[in-house]
């Protein structure tokens, strides 16, 4: 996964997709894993957009999908 987050975009719903694991907060229209597409690739990181690793703070998991 890259240190610094990027916008990965939905090729269903057109949405940018959260980041997996993150929380989209109240607000919403981001993609999530209610959409057929979230999981398809291209995946989404565990970051941000321009969030670098440093920023997050916290060891990540490798994703199993």
């Amino acid at each position: 996964m890259p240190d610094v987050g990027v916008a990965v975009v939905c090729s269903v719903c057109g949405l940018m997709k959260k980041p997996i694991g993150r929380d989209a907060g109240p607000e919403g229209g981001f993609c999530d894993w209610e959409c057929p597409g979230y999981y398809l690739p291209p995946l989404p990181g565990d970051l941000w957009p321009g969030e670098s690793r440093k920023d997050f703070g916290y060891p990540r998991k490798p994703l199993e999908v």
